[in-house]
């Protein structure tokens, strides 16, 4: 573009006739200004444009440091002094340098020249990164990266380069031509009855502040306003006051420029007063209030609630609440509520016009309530039935009420109760907070009870399922069977309380009608405590657990049911292979008796195999789950996940070792640069065949 306005300056010098000395020479002067080229020429133009100062600083500091680098052996890329580097693998190309990260106190040195057949490097051929290189009477910083790997792993990988400029970056002039030679070269001046009148210099984070201005610079035209912000914001206003309100949504330093602009089309011009620095500032802090308190328990609602001595600007319209992890999770207005599900360290966050002003950290626990006592569930009319409950995290001042089903109730960690008549009455147990006033309910347990008249006998079995095996496995289930009984204590059908006698049969042994697996005999059958035993099953399947209790001529049975599993196994020679390398699986099972058949999948496409040993193998890399299901006995199944790598002779393999070098040029400061920092960057390949 300048080459063209030269061409077009030579043809006017010379079709123009009658010219002045003074016309002459200040054509001339312009030609020669125009002739310097641009190391003079267009850094004056640059200083209207920062971006595209920065990108030809940019450039030219890459170009510094490429020459130099571009000449590197493979072997040098690498921190010098030298040292052993990353072993390569396909799944995780290797960072052999990475400045970018490190103070400017911390560099890494690079040896561009080894002294011929040694690990030295030649006099005055090192290179410090982070690297300062001035400029334009600025600092610039040069960082490298350096990965090594194979093509095919380093062609795919993230440079996270920021692409910030592009033609749309550069000076106009450069786009569309220069309109006029003063108006590239002189700055641009402010308009005469176009200024600034509304100035705010403060605002929060997050509220809207309005700025006006008046224009009778170009009263036929309009006022825009520009926010800096990322990215800026323009608005173009036509009317006055000239009005123009913004948000900022981050703390920080802001520059508002006011510019007035004609119907003809021409370029704006910047109005008096403009730009404005705006100071953004967080919002101060607000308190707000939490009811029962900070610490309470899963299922009680919190209630929360702000006032305008607490936070003067909050109003019902621009509060809004986030309680993450609570039912509900967000509110708005001054009060809002939840409840927690669950215990933990729960986080209360209080906004205002969207940003965070204030929170609170919540302790929820969980009152953990268990009844304990009685252990039975069945029970005689008229008998006392002794209650009693525990609770863990429940505070320093529990309350306990019991409520028996029946219309009765008592209060305390333990109760007693007879009940009259019978049925299936439920007891259970409320637990209140004595700490926090009203006594908030922290926690329930209930238990089903079933009341009859004359004698019974029952068990009880603690787990109802589980998993059969040798007694010698402690993965075996030990079940625990607790008996017990009604009306066999006292009169009538016991007057002398003699000792009563309880037998049990497992359901995989003796048949009930001969001998008991196992009996014991009862001595106090007037204490509500009864005979315990317990029990290893070897074999999967469904069980009928029988008890007898007799004394004299009264006899009662009861019975219950156990479910047992069994469990596959699957052990394999490798849990990581090489594609085309092959893996043996040896299934298993515990508990599922003798005769089994084991079938396999592989998740890979290919057939099923079947036996208790199969070999396998994968063409392909990937995680695959294998399955092995048993047919017979409860019929179990397991899978195992089994990492295959890449083939050594794949393409990818045999490729050679590349390292692919970046370098990053940003304004220089001494702490790593943020992501929006760099000017540019440029990108280039080596491999360990380089000469």
């Amino acid at each position: 573009m300048i080459h063209k306005r030269f061409k077009s300056s030579r043809r006017l010098i010379r079709t123009e006739q009658g010219l002045s000395i003074i016309e002459v020479m200040a054509a001339g002067t312009i030609l020669a200004i125009i002739a310097v080229g641009a190391a003079s020429f267009v850094p004056t133009a640059f200083k209207a444009n920062k971006k595209s100062r920065d990108l030809t600083a940019s450039t030219q500091v890459m170009n510094q440091v490429m020459e130099q680098l571009n000449s590197i052996d493979f072997k040098n890329a690498t921190p010098y002094p030298f040292a052993s580097e990353p072993v390569y693998t396909t799944a995780n190309p290797q960072a052999v340098i990475n400045t970018t990260t490190l103070n400017a106190s911390n560099p890494v040195t690079v040896c561009l020249e080894r002294v011929s057949g040694s690990t030295t490097c030649a006099p005055g051929k090192t290179l410090s990164f982070p690297l300062k290189i001035p400029l334009n009477n600025m600092n610039y910083r040069v960082d490298l990266i350096v990965y090594k790997g194979k093509h095919a792993y380093l062609a795919e990988l993230p440079e996270r380069i920021s692409q910030t400029f592009a033609l749309a970056g550069l000076p106009t002039v450069f786009q569309t031509g220069i309109e006029s030679l003063s108006e590239f070269l002189v700055p641009p001046a402010q308009a005469a009855g176009c200024a600034v009148a509304a100035t705010p210099t403060s605002a929060e984070v997050g509220t809207a502040v309005t700025f006006t201005g008046v224009n009778t610079y170009n009263p036929e035209g309009n006022v825009r306003w520009t926010f800096q912000d990322s990215p800026a914001t323009q608005t173009t206003v036509a009317t006055p006051p000239f009005a123009a309100s913004k948000t900022w949504g981050a703390a920080g330093t802001y520059n508002v420029t006011m510019e007035a602009i004609k119907s003809n089309g021409t370029s704006p011009i910047n109005c008096s007063g403009s730009p404005v620095t705006v100071n953004v500032t967080n919002p101060a802090p607000v308190d707000f209030t939490v009811l029962p308190g900070l610490t309470s328990y899963t299922g009680v609602t919190f209630n929360f609630s702000v006032n305008t001595t607490q936070c003067p600007l909050c109003t019902a319209q621009n509060t809004t609440w986030d309680m993450p992890g609570c039912t509900p999770s967000t509110g708005t207005g001054l009060t809002t509520f939840c409840s927690y599900s669950s215990p933990g360290s729960r986080n209360v966050y209080i906004k205002r016009n969207g940003i965070s002003v204030g929170s609170k950290t919540l302790t929820v626990n969980s009152a953990n309530v268990q009844i304990v006592t009685p252990v039975l569930t069945t029970h005689g009319v008229g008998q006392t039935v002794s209650f009693a409950a525990t609770c863990s995290s429940c505070g320093s001042n529990p309350l306990y009420e019991w409520n028996f089903g029946d219309g009765n109730s008592q209060t305390g960690q333990t109760a007693t109760h007879a009940y009259s008549t019978t049925g299936s009455p439920t007891a259970s147990v409320t637990l209140r907070d004595g700490s926090v006033t009203p006594n908030v309910t922290i926690g329930t347990a209930s238990l089903p009870l079933t009341i009859i008249s004359g004698t019974s006998a029952f068990v009880n079995v603690t787990p109802a399922s589980g998993v059969a095996g040798p007694v010698s496995n402690p993965s075996t289930t030990n079940f625990t069977f607790q008996t017990g009984s009604t009306g066999f204590g006292g009169a009538p059908n016991n007057p002398t309380n003699a000792p009563v006698t309880y037998s049990i049969w497992y359901g995989d042994g003796n048949a009930t009608n001969a001998a008991a697996d196992d009996s014991t005999q009862d001595t106090n059958p007037t204490d509500l405590t009864f005979p315990v035993f317990n029990h290893k099953y070897t074999d999967c399947g469904n069980y009928t657990a029988t008890v007898k209790a007799e004394v004299g001529s009264t006899v009662q049975t009861g019975t219950t049911s156990v479910n047992l599993s069994s469990v596959a196994l699957i052990t394999a020679s490798a849990t990581t292979v090489q594609a085309g390398n092959s893996v043996t699986f040896t299934g298993s099972t515990v508990g599922n008796g003798s005769t089994n058949t084991y079938n396999w999948t592989f998740n890979d496409d290919s057939s099923t195999q079947t036996g208790p040993s199969v070999s396998h193998t994968f063409s392909s890399s990937g995680v695959f789950t294998v399955g092995m299901n048993v047919t017979g006995g409860c019929a179990p199944s397991a899978t195992s996940q089994i990492v295959v790598t890449a083939d050594p002779n794949s393409i990818a393999s045999n490729q050679h070792y590349m390292k692919k070098i970046i370098v990053k040029v940003s304004p220089w400061s001494n702490s790593p640069p943020g992501s929006h920092d760099y000017l540019g960057s440029a990108v280039f390949m080596k491999a360990d065949n380089d000469d």
